[in-house]
């Protein structure tokens, strides 16, 4: 038959039409690699369009698998790390819900097959709002010859505590933590308040406002501590015919301890009285010193007192 018969011919026609689609086809899967499949695993799902005066307490799972399809070069190019689900919370109310996730940045060429699984489990509460007070966690040990003082935080000590009223409950302390470990000055940092539960772990979902402190702990010299000379003291008589012909005291000086309120110009402290009573001979022990008020002690506690005892005439 003559080719411009054929050609009028309506079913010789499609058939060559479907004869050149499927070959235009072949070598363009064949350029390309063909259609292929890839799993992709661990990816994040995040909620969004929470409405006003709601919050997220549980979201479960927080991670799908995708099943993504392509040509291979577009399947080649494919980022997990750029793939994202979402579950979109506009027209949430309170309590659990299962929700839809969508995954999104999927790049030009890739289409998805399936997400496992493809709902999520959603628990939505009331926003609750909660001022609490911030404690300092003040941890490590200042350089040798230093002193830790009290922890200065600003703006204040309050802050607020945003989040979902089941997880605002499980707070118990608020906590700021700053390390003076080693240091010789005063320590200044920008530090996180940590809502904390029962059991001093963090409680998730929660916003704090400010979401940072300012704390300023003081670290300075020790003080010098006042010493003092050590006055002995004896009780009693020798025995007849003796008599002390000398007390002394070994250290002769101690230094006096206190918080910081020892009243200064304190030039000596006695010793608990040392009995020479009925003494034929020298007599010696030790005995603790008599701390004046304010002090806490001294360092040594106690000297050893001598008295010594002399034939009379």
């Amino acid at each position: 038959m003559p080719v411009d018969k054929l050609l009028q011919n309506d079913l010789f026609t499609r058939l060559l039409a479907l004869a050149l689609a499927i070959l235009v086809y072949v070598q363009v899967a064949g350029q390309n690699g063909g259609a292929v499949q890839r799993t992709v695993g661990g990816v994040p799902v995040e909620v969004v369009g929470v409405p006003q005066g709601l919050s997220v307490f549980q979201i479960t799972p927080r991670q799908v698998q995708v099943t993504v399809s392509g040509s291979r070069p577009s399947i080649n190019a494919l980022a997990p790390s750029s793939l994202l689900g979402t579950v979109s919370l506009a027209n949430a109310k309170t309590g659990t819900g299962q929700y839809y996730i969508s995954v999104n940045n999927l790049p030009s060429g890739v289409q998805i097959v399936k997400t496992t699984p493809q709902d999520a489990t959603v628990v939505v509460e009331p926003l609750e709002t909660f001022n609490t007070s911030v404690q300092v966690d003040v941890h490590g040990v200042a350089a040798s010859g230093f002193v830790v003082g009290t922890p200065q935080v600003q703006p204040s000590k309050i802050v607020v505590l945003i989040g979902p009223e089941s997880a605002i409950a499980q707070v118990v302390r608020t906590v700021a933590s700053v390390s003076v470990q080693s240091a010789r000055a005063d320590v200044t940092d920008q530090v996180p308040p940590v809502p904390l539960d029962k059991n001093g772990q963090p409680v998730s979902g929660i916003q704090v406002a400010p979401s940072e402190v300012r704390i300023t702990v003081p670290v300075a010299p020790v003080p010098a501590q006042p010493q003092a000379a050590v006055a002995p003291k004896i009780s009693g008589t020798p025995a007849n015919g003796y008599s002390v012909t000398g007390v002394t005291a070994s250290p002769s000086a101690v230094t006096i301890l206190g918080p910081g309120n020892v009243p200064l110009g304190i030039l000596s402290v006695p010793t608990r009285p040392l009995s020479v009573a009925g003494a034929t001979a020298t007599v010696h022990a030790d005995e603790p010193v008599v701390v004046p008020k304010g002090a806490t002690g001294s360092t040594p506690s106690s000297v050893q007192v001598t008295a010594t005892i002399a034939r009379s005439g």
